[in-house]
């Protein structure tokens, strides 16, 4: 679907300059951003970029592009894609927010980009009706009254024909703070886009509203210190929200009017980390369920599942794959990535999960070789099996977990 300033796609589709899908300085600043991300999110072609594996929504300047994940792409029914993948980055813990039922009306039915942003300044509005937190901080200048220390270095560097001034270090309590400087920055960042008419209204109101902060350059490792600051637990889901907008920021320094903003997500990622949330919620005490559980297999090389399940002293060994079959015969890569992880977590039974796009039927077989569990050889397996991530609703299966389990064919 597109308009002039509004284009879906789903992912690895191709937009191109020459036919008209983008302009050139848009494809200029999207080819700088990506240039800024090592090649994260998109891939150049001639007058062109191909999408990867992410989901989402990319802000060019005026123009919106909403990305959505392949399956969309063969389905027939109708499905609100917006409020699913809100959902899913909810249930999977990427975003600490519940709010999206807050959002007025007319924003449920606009791009992905302005919902997110609707979510930001409810988080801020939160914070500055409840208080903003006030912290000690040290403070160094030229000041016309001693306060605090002097500073005799700095005295005599920069005072010396100035008599009437006295360079001092003190105490102060006040707003500045990394954390309200990176949110504050979020604000000014929001603020550059197009947006709706009233959603801009309230960030320039928030804007004023905010002590006005220093500037300040952030970083993932800037967030994880934010994150341990035990006086603003209360900012954590405001923080997570300001962290994708500035570290997927790219400023207009050099494109003329064609900043880019990225709220993308790895579809990899989701639903390796969905599958997983609804098991460990599923599952009773007598399972055990671990993520990336590693072990080494070579050097200092090791192997790692997406999901390792022990039951009654059973392994078994789950990976998804965020990719389409049009039949049920997965890759021998896949295959024999399996058959190593069966082999190392002495596993009987495996499990290959896929998205279902096209109804294919499960299929299982046991490889030729066994393996050895205490001494014993033992056949062991790898299924195929194909899970509705949305359910017959267009909302997202909360029995997934089940859907799975059954599989595994327990006595």
């Amino acid at each position: 679907m597109k308009t002039s300033n509004y284009i879906q796609v789903f992912e690895h589709q191709v937009l191109r300059v020459d036919q008209q899908q983008l302009t050139v300085q848009q494809f200029d600043a999207l080819a700088y951003f990506n240039e800024q991300h090592d090649q994260k999110y998109f891939s150049l072609l001639h007058k062109g970029v191909r999408f990867r594996q992410y989901v989402g929504v990319l802000q060019v300047g005026e123009l919106t592009i909403e990305i959505l994940p392949k399956t969309d792409q063969h389905s027939h029914r109708p499905q609100n894609w917006q409020k699913v993948l809100l959902d899913l980055l909810h249930a999977c813990e990427f975003l600490k927010v519940d709010a999206l039922t807050k959002a007025p009306l007319q924003l449920k039915t606009s791009p992905l980009l302005w919902l997110y942003i609707e979510l930001f300044v409810q988080e801020i509005e939160q914070l500055l009706s409840q208080g903003l937190q006030k912290n000690y901080r040290k403070q160094s200048q030229n000041a016309h009254h001693w306060k605090g220390q002097v500073n005799f270095a700095k005295q005599l560097q920069k005072n010396l024909t100035q008599p009437h001034q006295i360079y001092i270090s003190h105490q102060t309590y006040d707003y500045q703070h990394p954390i309200h400087q990176v949110l504050y920055k979020a604000l000014n960042i929001i603020a550059q886009f197009w947006i709706d008419h009233n959603l801009k209204k309230k960030i320039q109101y928030l804007i004023k509203a905010f002590p006005k902060q220093q500037e300040i350059v952030v970083t993932e490792t800037l967030y994880n210190q934010l994150y341990a600051a035990p006086k603003f637990r209360k900012y954590h889901a405001a923080l997570d929200l300001a962290r994708m907008i500035t570290l997927q920021y790219s400023p207009d320094i050099r494109l003329g009017n064609c900043p880019v903003l990225a709220i993308l997500f790895d579809m990899n990622q989701l639903f390796e980390q969905y599958i997983q949330q609804q098991l460990k919620k599923t599952l009773d005490n007598s399972w055990q369920v671990k993520a990336q559980a590693s072990k080494r297999f070579w050097a200092n090389r090791n192997l790692r599942p997406d999901i390792w399940l022990s039951h009654e002293g059973n392994n078994y060994i789950l990976d998804t794959k965020w990719k389409i079959l049009k039949r049920p015969s997965p890759s021998d890569e896949d295959l024999r990535q399996m058959y190593a992880y069966n082999h190392n977590f002495k596993a009987s039974k495996s499990l290959l999960i896929y998205p279902n796009v096209f109804d294919l039927s499960q299929r299982s077989a046991a490889y030729a070789q066994p393996i050895l569990v205490q001494g014993k050889a033992v056949e062991h397996y790898c299924k195929v099996i194909f899970v509705n991530v949305l359910n017959k609703k267009g909302t997202l299966n909360t029995y997934i977990a089940q859907d799975i389990i059954q599989h595994l064919d327990l006595d």
